[in-house]
């Protein structure tokens, strides 16, 4: 069975910070039905689980298949129907993962993510190399990073 992950952006108001808009990970939804309607009902009910107001959904973002997109019978047309304020835009995060899946083909870029990969492991694997960096972090100056 097919599965979506659903994210969603908003502005949170951060006491000492101001507003700075956020995206946080709502859990997958399962797909069985793979159309347009049947993956618009998938992300509606996900959403609904999460108890979000989908009064105040006011976008949408997707890959451009034509399933999410498609100006007939797509998701991104049947969801505005129902909310008329939640404007389709194409999904910034898709195309980066695109870019980078891209980009991981190439052998220089794919051994530095690897290498990448292999020392945040062995940072997470010891409690000592977390505070060792946690201490480094907290002691940069802000705006030096």
């Amino acid at each position: 069975m097919a599965q979506l992950s659903l994210c969603i952006w908003y502005v949170d108001n951060v006491e000492k910070e101001g507003y700075r808009v956020r995206e946080d990970f709502i859990g997958f939804a399962p797909v069985k039905d793979k159309t347009g309607p049947g993956i618009k009902a998938a992300i509606i009910k996900g959403l609904q689980q999460a108890h979000l107001d989908l009064g105040n959904l006011q976008g949408q973002g997707y890959e451009g298949a034509s399933a999410m997109t498609g100006h007939l019978g797509g998701c991104a047309v049947l969801v505005s129907k129902d909310y008329p304020l939640a404007i389709y835009v194409h999904c910034a995060s898709h195309s980066l993962n695109l870019v980078l899946s891209d980009a991981c083909k190439v052998d220089t870029i794919g051994n530095t993510i690897g290498m990448i990969k292999k020392m945040i492991t062995f940072i997470q694997a010891s409690e000592k190399h977390m505070d060792m960096l946690k201490e480094q972090l907290t002691s940069v100056e802000p705006g030096s990073r």
